[in-house]
């Protein structure tokens, strides 16, 4: 994903992960592309951004613990002070999705969202939202605007062929900027054994600027 980010100065970039459904993986690798960052230096924050599920929040014993929400609900005075250090991953912090809240999307909508973005940006190298799926809510879309890079996780053998046309139509309308594709459990057999990871593709999917 480092390839694939803008060029800035003094500030971090925000990478953001989605897929059409749950159980596609996106959370898996939203944590592992964080380690991959704080294996070569980079200071990581990881967060939340599902406040429906909270699928990264619960599976860190984070479920609703203050976190995303609290912020925006203006429940705390210092954003920082929510953020959660993860000891066995030194670099990586977590922000979770905080109490469930009846609004999210008007919530995530809230001029707050774009500056707490800011200050991530400020402190970290890189920011690694957890998304909620792309097809399913209108979330998504809005922490989307605040990307500089988003990567749509499909798990293999698994995508119904009628999501294939929403999905180039969301690469190539600039709603998912910089958009690149993770393949997820991938099946690579031989004779002996088969192994099971996932893959990048990457490109430029614009219409106007065909790869």
């Amino acid at each position: 994903a480092d390839s694939m980010l803008p060029v800035t100065r003094n500030q971090g970039h925000v990478i953001l992960l989605t897929s059409t459904m749950q159980g596609e993986g996106k959370t898996f690798i939203s944590a592992n592309l964080a380690m991959s960052f704080a294996n070569i230096g980079k200071r990581v924050l990881v967060i939340d951004g599902d406040l429906r599920k909270a699928s990264l929040s619960k599976q860190l014993d984070g479920k609703g613990r203050k976190g995303l929400s609290t912020i925006l609900l203006r429940k705390v005075e210092d954003p920082f002070s929510v953020i959660r250090t993860l000891p066995e991953h030194p670099g990586v912090d977590i922000l979770y999705a905080g109490p469930q809240v009846p609004n999210p999307v008007t919530l995530l909508s809230l001029p707050e969202m774009e500056e707490l973005i800011r200050l991530f940006k400020e402190r970290y190298d890189a920011v690694i939202i957890d998304s909620p799926p792309y097809g399913i809510l209108a979330d998504t879309a809005i922490l989307a605007s605040h990307a500089d890079i988003s990567l749509y996780v499909i798990r293999s053998n698994r995508i119904d062929k009628r999501h294939i046309a929403t999905v180039q139509q969301l690469a190539e309308s600039g709603q998912l900027p910089n958009m690149g594709f993770v393949i997820n459990a991938v099946d690579f057999k031989s004779s002996s054994y088969s192994y099971y990871g996932y893959g990048y593709h990457y490109g430029n999917t614009s219409k106007n600027n065909p790869s």
